[in-house]
């Protein structure tokens, strides 16, 4: 006999007391303090009456029926099935997405193309006619320099902005952080 069955629980509402209990694993002793128990205590009483009830329904239980040899093999080899068919249909669905998008993309892009030229050649015009204007107000404000210098800090700030625009956002992050440790500083 195990070293724990041999010293009684003296707690006869834990868990380890039931089990020995219910597996009538209880000395001749400890069967005599626990009819002693359950004539004080109702709530072992009913406990023990409701887990007889319990042990005489599943003795009178049939014994389930025997599972074919190949259940396993058989339930594997379906389900595997069932997750092919998934995957092909998912598949299928997913290529018929890609497709009508594809489709829906070309007739778009095919009426925005030559919309596109008209746009190229527009821009290009009006580029050189820009450029013209902006040369000969540039050769004007040249004849005062102190009249061209505002727009020539402009023109490179403009330029800054649109060839670095990273650089330009970083400079205000760092700005803006630089601003606010200093005001928590001030804090």
């Amino acid at each position: 006999m195990p070293e724990k069955l041999k010293m009684p629980s003296q707690d006869m509402h834990t868990e380890a007391w039931w089990i020995r209990v219910l597996d009538d694993e209880l000395t001749p002793d400890e069967e005599a303090r626990w009819g002693a128990h359950l004539l004080e205590c109702v709530s072992c009483r009913q406990e023990l009456a409701a887990l007889t009830r319990v042990d005489v329904f599943l003795s009178q239980a049939s014994v389930p029926p025997a599972l074919p040899a190949d259940f396993t093999d058989r339930t594997v080899q379906m389900i595997a099935r069932r997750q092919r068919w998934r995957r092909m249909l998912s598949f299928l669905a997913g290529s018929l997405v890609v497709a009508a998008a594809s489709l829906l993309v070309a007739s778009v892009a095919d009426s925005m193309f030559s919309s596109f030229e008209q746009g190229v050649g527009v821009m290009y015009s009006a580029r050189e006619m820009l450029f013209h204007s902006f040369v000969q107000t540039m050769l004007a404000l040249l004849v005062r320099w102190r009249t061209i210098l505002p727009y020539m800090v402009g023109t490179a700030l403009v330029a800054y902005a649109l060839v670095m625009p990273n650089g330009l956002l970083m400079t205000f992050a760092i700005v803006w952080l630089s601003s606010r440790r200093r005001a928590r500083g001030m804090a």
